[in-house]
């Protein structure tokens, strides 16, 4: 007999008994452990850190910080419209302030005298 066209085709039929609509090595995942071997359940561990995070980001927004700190409480301020941070301003002297200023500072060197 004379090989015909027909015959490898017939030959690779038997080769592959999964029917071809179902996924590749989906025998060997619907497979349940066997005994002797460990199960391993990478999910547990990947549910327990979204579950961690979920209640630290709850506990984040349970602390927000309220909008009447001591800080804010200075309506006349000036504050930055991108970070919310007092605008630092220099202040005029006046006389009796600059006076004051110079007997704090003759004060502290005195002091700083008596320690040494």
């Amino acid at each position: 007999m004379a090989p015909t066209a027909s015959a490898p085709i017939a030959l690779l039929a038997t080769v592959h008994p999964r029917p071809l609509s179902s996924p590749p090595f989906a025998e060997f995942r619907a497979q349940e452990p066997t005994e002797g071997t460990v199960h391993i359940a990478h999910d547990d561990g990947k549910r327990r850190k979204k579950t961690k995070k979920k209640s630290k980001k709850k506990s984040k927004k349970k602390h927000k910080r309220s909008a009447s700190t001591s800080s804010s409480s200075d309506s006349d301020t000036v504050r930055s419209v991108i970070s919310g941070k007092k605008i630092k301003r220099k202040i005029e002297l006046s006389a009796l302030d600059k006076r004051n200023q110079q007997n704090r500072q003759n004060l502290l060197q005195f002091y700083n005298e008596m320690y040494d």
